[in-house]
């Protein structure tokens, strides 16, 4: 789950970048055929919203269960600490309170790792929540028709190598 969870992030991530640096070049060149291609990338990152929206259902769903757990385990605690100042005034009982002081550590730990986990997950959620993947999306046809006329300017130097780039790479070996 961690594992989903950081890939999730990273791409959105890089999504998000991707389309404030579009939307500043946009307004760096006055140009609204550029704000076309801004729309494009917004339109990908709600496909991509789309398309994880099972996994991000999971994520929440996984929330609740480590919520849960967390509030399990600080009961647990407290009974644990509860049993440690019980136990310290009787000198018979100072290994099972050096034992009890290692176990509610590591309860500590598990709740702080748990605690952290959580503040990814509604990190990734509240970053998918003001997006709405539900939005319609427009006509293709009209936004290709929109940007036949566009320089490659909008592609941030992304261009794919042509054949005779292709074939000048190869015959200098």
């Amino acid at each position: 789950m961690r594992e989903a969870i950081e890939f999730l992030n990273d791409k959105l991530g890089v999504r998000e970048k991707l389309i404030q640096s579009a939307r500043q070049f946009s307004e760096k060149n006055g140009a609204q055929k550029f704000g076309v291609t801004v729309k494009r990338f917004e339109d990908l990152y709600n496909d991509f919203l789309r398309l994880y929206q099972p996994v991000l259902d999971k994520i929440a769903g996984h929330k609740e269960a480590i919520q849960k757990d967390i509030m399990s385990q600080r009961d647990s605690l407290t009974g644990v600490l509860g049993m440690i100042q019980v136990a310290r005034g009787v000198e018979v009982l100072a290994d099972r309170v050096r034992e009890l002081e290692t176990e509610a550590k590591g309860i500590e730990t598990a709740i702080s790792e748990k605690t952290k986990t959580l503040d990814k997950i509604d990190d990734l959620l509240g970053r998918t929540r003001h997006q709405s993947p539900e939005t319609p999306r427009q006509n293709r046809e009209e936004n290709i028709a929109d940007t036949s006329d566009q320089s490659d300017d909008f592609m941030l130097g992304l261009r794919e190598p042509t054949k005779s780039a292709v074939g000048r790479k190869t015959s200098g070996r």
